[in-house]
C-alpha cells in the first residue's frame, strides 16, 4: 500500500499537508487537492465525503473544494481498507474566529454562569455541544476531586452488594432444583443408588441419588454501578490529561496530582474488575438502580457524574470539539446574544443551568415582570401575530430573539448575524433584507440585527416611519466600553428605541 500525500494548489501556492496536525494555512476560496492514493480510496472533508477525479497517469484523485464562508478547522481524511490518514488544517481566519467565541464563552461563563458550567449551545446537527473553558474544568475539579476521592474509597472500604443466585453440588436435598439435578444425574448416572423406596423410578427399579443440586444465595459487590464508577473515574482522568496540557505549569501540577487521586481511587479492590469493562462506554442509566436510590454514596455519584457529563465535559476530543464549535460560530454567536440581552434587561432563566432552549409555560426562555424573552422560536400568535398566520400558507418565523413587554403589547425582534462588511463595521445588505421581511411579517416598524462589529456605534437605516438598527455586540466591546455594566447600557439604550407595536389586524 502506497503511502498517502496531499498536494494543495491554491492561487499561486503550492504546499504539500503533512499527515496529522499541522500548521497549514489555507486562505479562503477555491482550492485543488492532489491526493496521492489507490483508486479505490475515500476522500472525506469534516467526515464528508468528497467528489474526486482519479488521473491514473499520476496515481492521484484530484478534488476541488471551494473554502469561502469556509471558517474554521478542517479535516481531510483518506481511507484505503481499514487504514484512515488524516490532514488537519485551517482557513486563514480560523484562528481570529476561534479566539471570538472563546471570548464570547469567557464572557457569559464569568458573568453569568458564575464557572459552574461551560457555554453550552444546540448545534446544527441538534447536539448539545460545549465551549470548553478551561477554568471551568479545573474550577469543578478543585470543588468536587476531594469528594469523590472520599466516596469511592468509603465505597471500597463498604462496598453495596447484590444478591447472586447459583446452584452447587450438595449431600443435603434442602432447597433442591429438581430440573438442576436431574441435569446432573444425567451428566453422572453412577450418583443414582438403587433402592425400594426411592422416588426416581427407572425400568421398574427405584432410585435414591447419591448428590443433588441446591439453589444457594451469595452476597457479592454489584456489578453495574461499579461499572458506572469506574467509567466516570476513567473519563475524568482522561480529560484531566488534556486540561493539563492548556494550563500554566503550577495549576498543571495540582490538576497532575488530582490525577494521582482519581488513579488510586480507581485501583481499590472493588473497581478493579469493573475497571476493564469500563473501558467501553458505560453511562448512566435513566433510572437509579435500586442500590443508588437507597445508598446516599452511590446516589451521589452518580449525581456528579451526570454533572460532569452535561456541564463539564466534552462530549468528543478537545481538538474536534474546536473543530466543530468553529463550524458553528454563528450559532454561538446567536446563543451570546441571547444570553446577554437577557441578562441586560435582568430577566431569569426558565433553567437552573442557562439553557436557551428549556422554555417557561408561554414557550419563553428567560422572562421576569412583563418582559419575556422568546429565543429561536416563533412567538406566540396571542402576544406577536403574523399576517401569514390566517393565510393560506402559514409561516413559522422563528427570530433569534424576540422581546415582549406584556404590560404596552409593545416587542423588539432581533436578528443575529456573525458577519460584516467595511471591516467590521456594517451589517451585510443581505441581513437588512431578512429584517424587513420578518417587520413586513409580524408588522412591526423596527427592528434590529445584532453582528460582530468592532466600533459600538449602532447605525440606524430610517425612512417613511420604518428602522432598522444595526447593533454592534461583540465580546471585545466589554473593555472598550469600561466593563459589563456599561456594555449592558450600551445594549439597553439601543434597544429601548425599538419596542414598537404591532399593526396588524388580524380578522
Amino acid at each position: 500500500m502506497m503511502g498517502v500525500l496531499v498536494e494543495v494548489r491554491q492561487r499561486t501556492e503550492a504546499f504539500t499537508l503533512r499527515p496529522g496536525k499541522s500548521d497549514a494555512v489555507l486562505h479562503e476560496g477555491p482550492a485543488l487537492l492532489l491526493v496521492t492514493c489507490s483508486p479505490s480510496a475515500l476522500v472525506t472533508l469534516n467526515d464528508e465525503p468528497l467528489r474526486s477525479a482519479w488521473r491514473a497517469s499520476e496515481r492521484v484523485t484530484i478534488v476541488q473544494v471551494d473554502f469561502t464562508n469556509q471558517i474554521g478547522f478542517h479535516r481531510l481524511s483518506v481511507r484505503e481498507g481499514n487504514t484512515v490518514t488524516d490532514f488537519d488544517f485551517s482557513t486563514s481566519s480560523a484562528k481570529a474566529t476561534w479566539d471570538e467565541i472563546l471570548a464570547m464563552a469567557d464572557l457569559c461563563v464569568r458573568s453569568y454562569f458564575s464557572y459552574r458550567h461551560q457555554f453550552s449551545y444546540l448545534s446544527s446537527t441538534g447536539h448539545h455541544r460545549k465551549v470548553l473553558l478551561p477554568e471551568v474544568h479545573y474550577g469543578w475539579l478543585r470543588e468536587r476531586t476531594a469528594e469523590i476521592s472520599r466516596l469511592v474509597h468509603d465505597i471500597s472500604r463498604r462496598p453495596g452488594t447484590q444478591t447472586v443466585e447459583r446452584f452447587v453440588i450438595s449431600p443435603r436435598a434442602h432447597r433442591t432444583s429438581v430440573p438442576q439435578t436431574i441435569k446432573l444425574l444425567h451428566e453422572r448416572p453412577p450418583l443414582l443408588e438403587p433402592t425400594t423406596d426411592g422416588p426416581i423410578l427407572i425400568a421398574n427399579q427405584a432410585y435414591w441419588p447419591a448428590l443433588v443440586r441446591v439453589k444457594t444465595l451469595d452476597q457479592r459487590p454489584t456489578t453495574i454501578e461499579h461499572r458506572q464508577i469506574a467509567a466516570f473515574l476513567l473519563d475524568v482522568i482522561r480529560e484531566s490529561r488534556h486540561l493539563a496540557a492548556l494550563l500554566p505549569e503550577d495549576q498543571a501540577a495540582t490538576v497532575q496530582h488530582w490525577i494521582t487521586e482519581f488513579a488510586t481511587a480507581l485501583g481499590s479492590h472493588v473497581l478493579r474488575d469493573a475497571r476493564v469493562s469500563a473501558q467501553r462506554p458505560m453511562p448512566v442509566s435513566v433510572l437509579p438502580t435500586p442500590l443508588q436510590r437507597r445508598d446516599s454514596r452511590y446516589s451521589r455519584l452518580r449525581d456528579l457524574q451526570i454533572e460532569y457529563a452535561s456541564e463539564i465535559s466534552a462530549s468528543t476530543t478537545w481538538d474536534d470539539a474546536i473543530r466543530a464549535n468553529i463550524r458553528d460560530a454563528w450559532l454561538i454567536y446567536q446563543s451570546f446574544v441571547g444570553h446577554l440581552i437577557g441578562n441586560t434587561f435582568n430577566l431569569r432563566y426558565a433553567s437552573d443551568h442557562h439553557d436557551l432552549r428549556r422554555r417557561f409555560s408561554n414557550g419563553a426562555s428567560l422572562m421576569n415582570g412583563a418582559i419575556s424573552l422568546f429565543y429561536d422560536a416563533k412567538p406566540p400568535q396571542e402576544l406577536l401575530p403574523s399576517w401569514r398566520d390566517v393565510s393560506s400558507r402559514p409561516a413559522n418565523e422563528r427570530p433569534d430573539v424576540t422581546l415582549f413587554d406584556r404590560t404596552s403589547r409593545r416587542a423588539i425582534i432581533i436578528d443575529a448575524k456573525f458577519r460584516t462588511i467595511n471591516g467590521e463595521l456594517r451589517a451585510t445588505s443581505e441581513d437588512l433584507f431578512e429584517m424587513q421581511r420578518y417587520m413586513n411579517s409580524f408588522g412591526l416598524s423596527a427592528g434590529v440585527i445584532a453582528f460582530p462589529g468592532s466600533v459600538p456605534q449602532p447605525e440606524a437605516i430610517a425612512a417613511a416611519g420604518y428602522r432598522i438598527l444595526t447593533l454592534p455586540l461583540r465580546a471585545s466591546l466589554l473593555p472598550l466600553l469600561g466593563g459589563l455594566k456599561h456594555l449592558e447600557n450600551y445594549i439597553r439604550a439601543a434597544l429601548n428605541s425599538c419596542w414598537t407595536a404591532s399593526s396588524l389586524v388580524l380578522q
